[in-house]
């Protein structure tokens, strides 16, 4: 909850007293300075609410009207994630301030970009109102850095966020049918083609699907809802979606084949010969055939001397440890062949924010983060034109006090996240598209990157194992 406003009051009159000197400076570098210090007070303070709120919400203040947006934001998603405020609003209106101040078209374009995360935020939290105000302005502001591929960029999104806008409506209209007749086979068919297609939740979008009315589909899901034990009965399943695939367009292909391979997975032990050989042939198509060759002990790699990018990363009773500091990161001195599984076992000690992994994809490195941003997501970053829900996840997903499992699988063709064994994204890769960005990266662009957002962490796992090709140590 959101002090009321005399313990805010209150709390003004300590803040102001404590840093009665840094604020009588009005020079911008030193309101960057007190910027900076009053975000990490409020971060650490945990023993008084009212506090840490009015730290928080300075701290954001000064760096919007300062011109330091990225610090800004940064102010407000530690306020969102503490108190109930609405952090899309608090960013746009952060946003709109630091464009006031700034001169440069280097500093617009990064008002820009950070108008293109809020788009982000909002598409992520449903809130299509905000999402079509944040692309606007962000538009407007990247014309003022003359940045044409940047205006482009956000003018495309925006664009996305109206389609998504009137998908969501035709959603909305849909279970408000359903709640009129039940057995509305439209509105079922536009509530599980959105479930399966959009969110990538099945168990959602079978039921609806198996009550729609597109034959097809209705008649693999309801295959699919009998929840067959029978090792024939699991194959003719994922048959059925894999036919459908086959005539579907890409973006609908990709989610199709992945729900049949969830079935060919099931009885591949069991099966040999030609049965095999088609599942195999199939599963390596769709990019998830499983890895044979032994593992690799990334974690035995790791020399915190040489290897430590930003933070104190520590090595406690044989885990790695993050230290809850921006951006912490440790580099990995190993390569990784083309296609390889990374497996990673951590728990989280205390507050909790986001892990985030610096994966080598063929030429490039793409950023795997899992539970980053406000709603919390498990999402790549950065997919150039990246679409709406293309490779996200909304939902926390680190079980706090126990050991939680992550696997990203990296194939030619394909990238997938789990968490505790649960598919969160499932990308029908294009790694012309990606890229790393400087904040989480490490100076061998070959090497994977461990990464911690102001979270300690202990890493007891960290395995690769390789599908295609050949990894390598870098020392």
């Amino acid at each position: 909850m959101v002090p009321d406003a005399a313990a805010q009051k209150e709390a003004e009159k300590v803040v102001r007293d404590v840093f009665k000197e840094e604020f009588s400076k009005k020079t911008p570098a030193a309101r960057v300075a007190l910027a900076r210090k009053l975000l990490q007070q409020g971060i650490d303070t945990q023993d008084n609410e009212p506090n840490c709120y009015v730290l928080l919400r300075e701290a954001g203040d000064l760096a919007a009207l300062s011109g330091e947006s990225t610090l800004a934001l940064q102010a407000i998603s530690e306020l969102s994630k503490r108190f109930q405020v609405n952090g899309i609003e608090l960013k746009l209106a952060a946003l709109a301030a630091s464009a006031k101040v700034l001169k440069t078209p280097e500093e617009f374009a990064g008002v820009a970009r950070g108008y293109l995360g809020v788009v982000e935020d909002a598409l992520a939290a449903e809130e299509y109102d905000s999402a079509e105000r944040g692309a606007s302005a962000g538009v407007q502001v990247a014309k003022k850095a003359k940045d044409l591929a940047l205006v482009a960029k956000i003018d495309s999104r925006g664009k996305e966020v109206a389609e998504r806008k009137s998908r969501a409506a035709k959603v909305t209209k849909a279970l408000e049918a359903l709640g009129k007749n039940p057995s509305d086979g439209e509105a079922h068919l536009v509530v599980g083609q959105f479930f399966f297609l959009v969110k990538n939740d099945w168990a959602e979008a079978l039921p609806h699907l198996a009550q729609g009315a597109d034959a097809a589909l209705k008649a693999a899901a309801e295959k699919d809802l009998s929840n067959p034990i029978e090792q024939s009965d699991q194959i003719a399943v994922g048959d059925v979606w894999w036919d459908l695939s086959e005539k579907a367009t890409a973006a609908i292909q990709a989610r199709l084949r992945s729900r049949a391979c969830y079935w060919y997975l099931k009885p591949r032990e069991q099966t040999s010969g030609i049965t095999r050989t088609k599942i195999d042939k199939r599963l390596d198509a769709a990019g998830l055939l499983p890895p044979i060759r032994p593992a690799i002990d990334l974690l035995k790699l790791i020399d915190l001397q040489r290897d430590i990018v930003q933070g104190r990363w520590q090595f406690i009773d044989g885990k790695l440890v993050s230290p809850a500091v921006f951006m912490a990161r440790v580099e990995i001195p190993y390569a990784p062949p083309e296609e390889y599984d990374l497996h990673i076992v951590v728990e989280c000690e205390g507050k909790q924010d986001s892990i985030n992994l610096g994966l080598v994809t063929g030429e490039s490195r793409v950023l795997a983060a899992f539970d980053a941003a406000d709603p919390p997501r498990t999402t790549l970053s950065q997919i150039e034109n990246q679409e709406a829900n293309e490779a996200v996840y909304i939902g926390k997903v680190i079980v706090p006090g126990k050991p939680n499992t992550l696997v990203c699988s990296v194939r030619k063709n394909r990238l997938i996240l789990k968490v505790n064994d649960k598919t969160l994204v499932d990308w029908a890769a294009d790694y012309k598209r990606v890229s790393l960005e400087n904040v989480w990266g490490s100076a061998n662009s070959k090497a994977l990157v461990i990464g911690a957002y102001l979270s300690i962490f202990r890493f007891s796992k960290i395995s690769l194992v390789p599908v295609s090709g050949e990894g390598k140590k870098l020392r």
